[in-house]
């Protein structure tokens, strides 16, 4: 006779199977849906030939770097907007969330413009090692794509808030819709129109375009516990971009880092060839796929414990003697209106 399983004892976890499930679950699926935009891109430009496709990574690998930073910086105004709703303030989290969305805007197209005016600094002393041909593909995919930064940054803020609400269904959704977009575009002016590298970066721009403009509508909506406002007067509030900051920018920098590392070996590699550049552009896509899930696993956490920083001070409240110790750590950080972190959740056994 086998011994009879003894059903644990669940009653002190803050979040089932379930609950973790449904969120975790969009947000691996957004992401990849994101790396498939740039995958996309590379792997239709290998149509017009290993020098298109070389210079659509060089210009990639910049554009990643620059959608972390501004990722970093949504999340770190979803945190804020969060830390208001756990203290049931829906007026000032409304008011963090659209602080956050015309604060990144306004960034991105700073960085945009910085950017257009940098393009032969990027291309002749960044990636120094380039043939002419590289060089004259990487020129037309950074001039079209960098339009869309603005867009993707906007999406990015849009996306975090809904986050921020418990709801990474919108995001993805939205990023699945932007996909669609892109990989269609491609195909349409990549194998129909044979345009060149111009039918892969023109779809990019108008997918990240149709992105922001239905994530902003998604988020005007009032009926929302955090939605944006109706306006397009907007009063910056210095002690509130100043708490987003100060989130977002060691986020944003933490990101950077690992980006920045790639970049540098990657202006190594160009040294190499065209080949090697072309082939280090399709190992690095096939290898991002391996660390997607933990990442969102990380975003998840960050995302979700402002909004249910409530349900933990009840459930603390409840069970108080059953708790591990460290609850009493999370009960006063919510209290006092902190945000637990992703590393403080990692240390305990609140989830299954």
């Amino acid at each position: 006779m086998g011994k009879t399983k003894q059903k644990q004892d669940r009653s002190h976890y803050l979040f089932s199977n379930r609950e973790l499930a449904n969120l975790i679950g969009p947000l691996v699926i957004e992401q990849l849906l994101a790396v498939f935009v740039g995958m996309a891109d590379s792997i239709m430009v290998a149509n017009v030939g290993e020098a298109a496709v070389s210079g659509v990574s060089l210009v990639d690998n910049i554009m990643i770097l620059i959608i972390n930073i501004f990722a970093a910086l949504a999340t770190g105004g979803a945190v804020v907007a969060g830390q208001y709703i756990g203290r049931k303030d829906e007026k000032s989290a409304c008011k963090a969330a659209t602080q956050l969305v015309w604060f990144v805007s306004l960034s991105a197209v700073a960085i945009m413009i910085l950017v257009y005016f940098g393009k032969d600094i990027i291309l002749n002393q960044v990636f120094g090692h380039i043939t002419a041909e590289v060089k004259g593909h990487a020129d037309i995919y950074l001039l079209i794509v960098t339009a869309s930064i603005p867009f993707i940054a906007l999406y990015n803020g849009g996306a975090a808030i809904f986050r921020a609400m418990g709801n990474s269904q919108v995001s993805m959704r939205v990023s699945l819709l932007m996909n669609a977009i892109n990989v269609t575009g491609n195909a349409i002016l990549v194998f129909g129109l044979r345009i060149g590298t111009a039918g892969v970066a023109i779809p990019t721009l108008i997918s990240r375009m149709v992105a922001a403009i239905v994530i902003t509508v998604l988020l005007c909506n009032q009926t929302r516990i955090l939605h944006i406002e109706r306006t397009l007067k907007i009063r910056f509030d210095g002690r509130m971009i100043r708490k987003i900051l100060a989130i977002g920018v060691p986020n944003g920098l933490e990101n950077s880092m690992f980006q920045l590392g790639k970049i540098l070996v990657l202006s190594l590699v160009s040294t190499f060839g065209t080949y090697a550049i072309a082939a280090n552009a399709v190992s690095n896509a096939i290898a991002l796929f391996q660390i997607l899930p933990a990442v969102k696993v990380h975003i998840s956490a960050t995302a979700t414990d402002p909004l249910h920083q409530p349900v933990l001070l009840q459930r603390a409240d409840s069970f108080p003697h059953r708790l591990p110790a460290d609850m009493e750590l999370f009960r006063q950080l919510i209290l006092r209106g902190n945000t637990v972190t992703a590393a403080q959740f990692s240390q305990s056994d609140l989830f299954l």
